[in-house]
């Protein structure tokens, strides 16, 4: 029977020595470290669901503060017009200016709207590629880790 050495693993044969001790200390240090990260996967999964979630919130805010905006806007052009209508006298007068204004606040509402699903979309995708990113390097890690690891043997 030939006996093999094995540097890394301090075997020399079937005697065990302080590297071969060493080396399977090293081993099961690795193994737990893999252990460990492979764990952080659903707590990083868990942290960007999060950060997704108060992103939407901050997000949904953002939106009801200009649409509460636009509301007041529109209450002060109606209160202006009905004002007009009480001095003149007539009780369906038309105002080319309101009808205009109006027409614009219409438009930006709908702007505000189209712009809170547009960052919506936009941060979810950067949350998502972020996510992606840190995954890749935990996969990364784990894999130079099992390379490591295999040094051991």
């Amino acid at each position: 029977m030939a006996t093999k050495w094995h540097p890394a693993s301090g075997k020399w044969g079937f005697f065990e020595t302080s590297g071969s001790k060493e080396a399977r200390k090293a081993t099961e240090r690795i193994d737990e470290t893999i252990s460990d990260i492979e764990g952080r996967r659903e707590d990083l999964s868990s942290f960007y669901k999060q950060m997704g979630d108060m992103q939407t919130e901050q997000i949904r805010r953002q939106s009801l503060s200009d649409i509460e905006q636009f509301l007041t806007e529109s209450y002060n052009i109606r209160k202006e017009s009905e004002e007009r209508r009480g001095r003149t006298g007539f009780a369906f007068t038309a105002d080319p200016e309101v009808d205009t204004r109006q027409q614009m606040l219409r438009t930006q509402t709908q702007g505000i709207l189209e712009d809170a699903e547009f960052r919506k979309r936009t941060s979810d995708l950067n949350l998502a590629q972020r996510r992606q990113t840190d995954l890749f390097a935990l996969e990364d890690l784990i894999r130079n880790l099992q390379l490591e690891r295999e040094s051991y043997s």
